[in-house]
């Protein structure tokens, strides 16, 4: 965790980019699922060309920003949501990982350059 306290500029091609540009990126199967997944579930919502972040998830993700920067934060849960929901979600986003794991184990090309 140490190493990600230090504030780098993004490498040329990647954030600092002015014109907007797709790129094609390899991944593992179960990544697209589970991004398609959470897509299903509302991540994003509105119209295409009009879609925004979900409302009930903004403070969640500048929370994660603020501890990828070196803060702290806390988190409560209320509510538990459906049971079976959140394991299907734990259990995909276990599933990523490993398969990001053993391809990056397998490959000269990894997809996930370590940082």
């Amino acid at each position: 965790m140490e190493e990600r306290l230090t504030y780098t500029t993004p490498s040329i091609g990647y954030a600092g980019e002015k014109e907007l540009q797709l790129v094609t990126r390899t991944t593992v199967a179960s990544a697209e699922g589970y991004m398609i997944r959470l897509l299903q579930l509302g991540v994003m919502e509105g119209a295409l060309g009009e879609m925004e972040i979900s409302p009930i998830l903004k403070p969640l993700l500048e929370a994660m920003h603020h501890l990828l920067a070196g803060g702290e934060v806390e988190i409560k849960l209320h509510t538990t949501g459906n049971v079976l929901l959140v394991q299907e979600l734990e259990r995909r986003l276990e599933e990523v990982v490993h398969d990001f794991n053993v391809v990056n184990q397998q490959s000269n090309h990894p997809i996930l350059p370590r940082t």
